[in-house]
């Protein structure tokens, strides 16, 4: 990671994935991602017990602490399917992206995987569902409205990644 990176959830060549901070602290699966097929993927940390666990489809995965210091926040932006500098990107498809200030519990995972939010769920800090389909804006459905950018350039350009639609049903239940 390069040194302004704050997180990076990564997957890795053998199908499994992980996440650390920029001092490379945190976990990866020893479990691998089915290949071909919409997956659920969860990454918690809890920073008062200092528990970090991985799920796949609401379920824990088996997973190997990568040592280190503790992870710790910075207040970095956040960069979604790339490394930032190097410009490394994920290949795969994303439809959504929660981010928390709470540490979720495994039933709460599960019950909420296939719902669509509301946006001003308790400790929900950040929601993009990429629904947009066009443009250069991703906008954030928590009630921070923190507005992302497709791309490195704040114009359309053919480096940009494709909008795409997921055939993902999200229930709603409000």
């Amino acid at each position: 990671m390069d040194q302004d990176d704050e997180f990076l959830v990564s997957f890795h060549k053998e199908g499994t994935f992980g996440f650390a901070d920029k001092a490379n602290s945190g976990l990866d699966s020893e479990t691998k991602i089915p290949i071909n097929e919409w997956c659920h993927i969860c990454c918690v940390w809890n920073i008062q017990t200092k528990d970090y666990r991985l799920h796949i489809n609401g379920n824990p995965v088996p997973k190997l602490f990568k040592g280190g210091a503790p992870l710790s926040i910075t207040g970095e932006p956040i960069r979604i399917g790339t490394d930032g500098l190097r410009n490394r990107c994920f290949t795969g498809v994303i439809d959504e992206l929660r981010i928390w200030n709470v540490a979720r519990s495994q039933e709460e995972i599960s019950a909420n995987k296939g719902r669509k939010l509301k946006g001003d769920e308790k400790g929900l800090i950040g929601y993009w569902d990429f629904d947009e389909g066009k443009g250069q804006v991703i906008h954030d459905l928590s009630k921070n409205g923190n507005k992302g950018r497709l791309g490195h350039l704040p114009v359309e350009d053919k480096q940009d990644p494709k909008w795409v639609a997921s055939g993902i049903y999200l229930y709603s239940s409000y």
